[in-house]
């Protein structure tokens, strides 16, 4: 009599479908990612600072990770999410923008920043967040503002033109579930 009861396993497989643009969800399943090399400190307070640590491109889109530091947390030894305080956006060249705190309804042409993921602990935590549509080339404003660490609101600068050409080095894993580019 073994010691484990194992239930037993479903027969069959789920089958990967195509990619739907419109669910504003990185294509990650699909597509390979190209790296820009942007790295920079976009916000700091007198014990905590916000690191934009990767980029990474897709046609349709970008995701930015965003390593927040703290030097010092409260001595309760709770653990203080980013989310519940650390604000995120970016500006595009032609006006349009979006935020970590914009609604979840947004109109479908508006361009949306969507949390994706992340980790960490007390003292360190790593934050994923997916912007699409891919921006215009042109100036690109990052901004942070994260009130829990003293961090006000900050911009940073950089080139979209360097996005949009990373985005054509992307590779599709499956070609024939990745539609074609508009």
């Amino acid at each position: 009599m073994p010691f484990f009861d194992v239930p037993e396993r479903k027969q069959g497989f789920e089958e990967l479908t195509a990619w739907d643009p419109s669910s504003r969800s990185a294509p990650r399943e699909w597509v390979l990612p190209a790296t820009v090399p942007w790295t920079a400190r976009l916000g700091e307070g007198r014990s905590a600072v916000v690191v934009l640590d990767q980029v990474r491109c897709w046609r349709e889109g970008v995701e930015f990770t965003l390593l927040a530091f703290r030097r010092r947390v409260p001595f309760s030894g709770n653990r203080l999410s980013i989310e519940a305080t650390l604000r995120f956006g970016v500006g595009f060249a032609d006006g349009r923008r979006a935020t970590t705190v914009d609604p979840w309804d947004l109109p479908d042409d508006r361009p949306a920043l969507v949390p994706q993921g992340g980790g960490g602990s007390q003292f360190h935590q790593r934050k994923d967040y997916y912007l699409t549509p891919m921006p215009p080339a042109g100036p690109l404003t990052l901004v942070v503002a994260w009130p829990d660490g003293d961090i006000p609101e900050t911009a940073t600068v950089f080139d979209a033109a360097e996005l949009r050409d990373a985005s054509d080095r992307a590779v599709a894993i499956w070609p024939d579930l990745v539609p074609p580019s508009p």
